[in-house]
C-alpha cells in the first residue's frame, strides 16, 4: 500500500509515523477558493464547483471532483505487523474517504477559461456515476491544478450539502 502526496510525491512509509512529509507540503496561501453543492444519490449525482481567484493565474488549469464514501465495511489486510495488535487480517475494518466515482478525467479535466483576479468560474451540474452504500455517508472532493500538476487547492463537503469559499492566506 502507498500513498501519494499532491499527486506527485510517494508519502514514505510508515506514513503514521512520517507525518512530517505531507505537513511540510502544506501551503500557507491559495491563489483560489473552491465552493461545492451536491446533489447526490445511490447511484449518481450532480455536483456545482466554484473556483473564486484573487489573483491571475495563467496556463492550462484542471479541476478535478470525487465522490467519496465513509464507513464501509470490510476485512482488511494487515500489511504492517506492528500496527493493530499484530493480526494478519483485520475483520470488520471501518473504511473511510473511499474513492468510489469521478467527473470525467481522474486526473483533471480542462478548466476551459482564464483565470483572472477577482474572476469567478462557475460548473455547474458536473455529472457522477456511483454506487453508494450509504448516501449520508458520502463526501465531495473538488481540487484545482495548475500546469505544472501542482494542486492550488482543495475543499471536502458532505455530500448533499453547499460549502462555501475557503481560501487560504
Amino acid at each position: 500500500p502507498f500513498a501519494s502526496l499532491n499527486r506527485t510525491t510517494i508519502w514514505m512509509p510508515l506514513q503514521h509515523q512520517n507525518i512530517n512529509q505531507p505537513v511540510s507540503m502544506i501551503q500557507p496561501m491559495s491563489p483560489v477558493g473552491i465552493k461545492i453543492n451536491s446533489n447526490l444519490g445511490a447511484s449518481s449525482g450532480t455536483v456545482d464547483v466554484s473556483f473564486s481567484f484573487k489573483e491571475d493565474v495563467p496556463g492550462n488549469l484542471r479541476y478535478v471532483v470525487y465522490i467519496l464514501e465513509n464507513g464501509l465495511i470490510a476485512n482488511q489486510k494487515n500489511y504492517y505487523g506492528n500496527l493493530y495488535g499484530g493480526s494478519e487480517t483485520l475483520y470488520n475494518f471501518v473504511h473511510n474517504h473511499v474513492l468510489i466515482g469521478v467527473h470525467g478525467n481522474i486526473l483533471g479535466n480542462n478548466l476551459g477559461q482564464s483565470a483572472t483576479e477577482d474572476s469567478e468560474i462557475i460548473l455547474s451540474n458536473l455529472s457522477v456515476n456511483y454506487s453508494a452504500g450509504n448516501v449520508n455517508n458520502l463526501q465531495v472532493v473538488a481540487f484545482l491544478i495548475n500546469e505544472q500538476g501542482t494542486v492550488l487547492n482543495v475543499q471536502v463537503a458532505d455530500g448533499n450539502t453547499e460549502k462555501d469559499y475557503e481560501m487560504a492566506n
